[in-house]
């Protein structure tokens, strides 16, 4: 995340610059370096420690990386399953452009034929974790 142009959690300006300003090493609010250092030497009641961030402010920021925690999961999850589409169809096209220059022989279904397992197991296991 880019900090030129956040809101400080302090004074509500915006951050000019990457000089001026710090993301909180703890709970990651944004907020100038004057304004950290002043509301370090009173911090609110239940607030931040490090950057002196309100308790409502740490509490909504703290949400937000749990909501994109959880939709990067998600993602991963739709990766998985798409990627085990893929080796099916791959799977399915090899097995077929394959008989085409083989006549005969069983031997000739192993490779696609893990393949496809492959695709099937990754699906099931991107669609599991999708439903957690």
């Amino acid at each position: 995340m880019q900090l030129v142009g956040q809101l400080c959690i302090h004074c509500q300006q915006r951050i000019p610059s990457e000089l001026d300003g710090v993301f909180c090493s703890l709970c990651g609010a944004p907020a100038h370096t004057e304004c950290v250092q002043k509301a370090i030497l009173t911090p609110p009641e239940g607030g931040c420690r490090v950057c002196g961030a309100p308790r409502a402010v740490v509490k909504a920021l703290r949400s937000a990386v749990r909501e994109q925690e959880r939709v990067a999961e998600s993602t991963a999850q739709l990766h998985m399953a798409m990627v085990g589409v893929l080796l099916v169809i791959t799977g399915v096209l090899f097995s077929l452009l394959y008989s085409v220059f083989v006549a005969s022989g069983a031997s000739r279904f192993v490779a696609p034929t893990g393949v496809i397992l492959a695709g099937i197991g990754l699906i099931i296991a991107g669609l599991r974790r999708q439903r957690r």
